[in-house]
């Protein structure tokens, strides 16, 4: 079983508190451009998962960040 957590794309917070609860993996919203728009550039998603990387935290789904 793989204990995740939807956060942000960014560390925040949420992030540190996840990682404390033993969160291992996480579920993130595919990147947003400066005008709200979903970018699906290899860069922008490459970027995003070194962050998960880098706080020691698997990205393991992207869900599409839908507007109501």
């Amino acid at each position: 079983m793989k204990i995740a957590e939807l956060l942000n794309q960014s560390a925040d917070p949420q992030w540190t508190l996840s990682k404390q609860a033993g969160v291992t993996h996480a579920v993130g919203r595919l990147p947003t451009k400066s005008n709200g728009e979903v970018s699906w550039d290899y860069m922008a998603l490459l970027q995003m998962k070194k962050r998960f990387d880098d706080f020691g935290l698997k990205l393991e789904v992207l869900e599409l960040a839908m507007r109501c």
